[in-house]
């Protein structure tokens, strides 16, 4: 987009009142003043030849102009263009006051001076605030006229020039206004767009004076507080006045601290509801802030109900899911007690009677055996689960021998795997290994791995190797079974997951055997891997702590 049509854009949104940039005002005035500094200086050659007024200097002007023009299309030009817009004006003015100077003051040089002051006043109008800037250049300005007034000849001023002047300072002061205008709807509608803002998030802002007692608040600071701007400015009296008594002294303490050059955390309060009804909890935030000079308070006030009270809301879930695991714990325990001491009679009872009954009657009582075996064995595992689920099981440090452990659980096994033709093997060193962890646990931990492993082997065997390996004591359960998929080893220690389910599953289960014995491992500060293969059979490794770190010792073979 070229300079002449960036220049109608803005010209257009100024008539059309759509609000424009302060940068976009100092375009069109760049874009104005540019040719009118060759156009008037042709004027003057026309009806003054005689005075110095080379074309080449006010070629020099119109590229600076061109220049400054050329500076606000920048992205950073927000940050530069007031102070170089300052600079030009001092320049612009110091030129002409050289050049009717060079001419003797003429009448016409004097007249275009005029001019070009009224000019320059009129772009520095286009500022929002009066500063050194404004005051200096009017000083200036105000010597300059007197200097004139004092040295003006009375020589007759050309109609060219006069009527020039008079044009172009009218179109100035027209452009001027128009701008200003613009300038005052944007600002006013930024305004607004940031009440709207702060109204939507429930956000209020505000500042004080403490040394003169002036400052600002945000419409949405009065709302939140049950204000009015007929109130006055809100001072820290005033918001410790619209909070309830309880909450006050927090607002004192957070003001102190924030004039102490300290930085106090935010506080919640809670507003009066005769004044803010709609309103239950506000975050103050207050902070000691350096403008102009002068220390002032600058506080924010946030809307937080809906928050505290989802806060509430999860706290309550919380406290109710808390009593739920409570109650579920309680069931568990009076269940286990319910079906277990029935149960533990009807697994002796059966096993009385199959001493006593052969034939028929024998294997009915086998089968009533197993299914209270069975049964009860989900129940602890359930139960486990459960105390692993809710962090209540605990594990002792203490050194156990590896190798008691291993035994008391093939005792336990022989059975099963005999019943089924498999062979049991032990592989141990004849020395004790000893890990730091619970007898329990480990004795848990090896009757999940074999029993799976004899569950799920048909013929072959389940050997049970350990040994000493550094710091750690190494036990491995290998089968020749039906072995694990590739695609499920990543799921395989996940709760209630098993890799044939269904109704028609090839074996029976809960699906947490592996999930407690991972758990078990790991609260003994050890680690379990698994490696597999489909029709091969499995190889469970689990490495503990050990008790006293040992030397790789020499193995022995035994089978049971």
């Amino acid at each position: 987009m070229s300079f002449v049509q960036s220049a109608r854009r803005y010209l257009r949104a100024a008539l059309r009142n759509e609000g424009i940039s302060q940068v976009g005002a100092y375009r069109i005035v760049f874009v104005l003043a540019a040719p009118l500094v060759i156009l008037m200086g042709w004027a003057y050659q026309w009806t003054d030849p005689g005075a110095y007024d080379p074309m080449w200097i006010r070629a020099a002007v119109m590229a600076v102009t061109l220049g400054l023009l050329g500076l606000t299309f920048l992205p950073r030009c927000k940050d530069y263009i007031v102070p170089a817009v300052h600079t030009y004006v001092f320049f612009l003015t110091t030129w002409f006051l050289w050049l009717a100077a060079v001419n003797q003051f003429s009448a016409n040089y004097s007249l275009g001076l005029f001019y070009v002051l009224i000019a320059c006043l009129l772009v520095l109008s286009l500022g929002r605030t009066f500063g050194a800037a404004h005051a200096g250049f009017l000083v200036y300005t105000g010597g300059a006229i007197s200097l004139v007034l004092f040295l003006l000849p009375e020589v007759q001023v050309s109609r060219l020039v006069l009527w020039a002047c008079v044009v172009s300072a009218l179109t100035l002061a027209c452009i001027a206004w128009l701008l200003q205008r613009q300038l005052a709807t944007t600002l006013r509608r930024s305004q607004e767009n940031l009440a709207e803002a702060q109204h939507l998030v429930g956000l209020g802002n505000w500042e004080w004076d403490p040394q003169t007692g002036h400052g600002h608040c945000s419409d949405e600071a009065y709302r939140l507080l049950g204000y009015t701007p007929k109130d006055g400015v809100l001072s820290p009296e005033k918001v410790a006045a619209a909070v309830h008594p309880e909450d006050r002294p927090a607002v004192y303490a957070s003001v102190k601290a924030a004039q102490d050059d300290e930085a106090p955390p935010p506080i919640r309060v809670r507003p009066l509801s005769v004044r803010a009804p709609a309103t239950d909890v506000l975050q103050l935030r207050v902070r000691c802030a350096e403008r102009s000079g002068m220390r002032r308070l600058v506080g924010t006030l946030l809307d937080v109900t809906e928050q505290v009270q989802r806060e509430e809301a999860l706290r309550a879930a919380k406290e109710e899911a808390e009593q739920m695991a409570r109650l579920k714990d309680a069931f568990l325990a009076n269940m286990s007690h319910e079906i277990r001491t029935p149960l533990t009679a009807i697994i002796g009872f059966a096993q009385v009677l199959e001493d006593e009954l052969e034939g028929e009657e024998q294997e009915l009582l086998q089968s009533i055996g197993q299914g209270g075996r069975r049964l009860l064995q989900t129940l602890n595992s359930v139960l486990d689960f459960a105390r692993l689920e809710a962090g209540e099981l605990q594990v002792e440090r203490a050194a156990v021998v590896v190798q008691d452990e291993v035994q008391h659980v093939i005792r336990e096994q022989r059975e099963q795997a005999r019943a089924k033709g498999l062979t049991l093997q032990v592989n141990a060193p004849e020395e004790p290994l000893q890990v730091l962890g619970d007898s329990g646990a480990l004795g848990r931990v090896l009757t999940n791995l074999i029993s799976n492993a004899i569950k799920f082997t048909a013929e072959g065997f389940v050997s049970v190797f350990a040994e000493a390996a550094g710091p750690d004591v190494r036990i491995q359960v290998k089968d020749t079974g039906v072995g694990i998929s590739e695609a499920f080893l990543p799921h395989l220690f996940e709760e209630f997951e098993q890799e044939s389910s269904g109704l028609n599953r090839n074996h029976e289960g809960s699906g947490i055997g592996l999930t407690i014995t991972k758990r078990l491992v790991d609260l003994m500060d050890g680690h379990i891997t698994v490696d597999s293969e489909k029709g091969k059979g499995s190889t469970f490794t689990v490495r503990l702590p050990a008790a006293v770190a040992q030397p790789e010792g020499t193995e022995r073979r035994a089978a049971a």
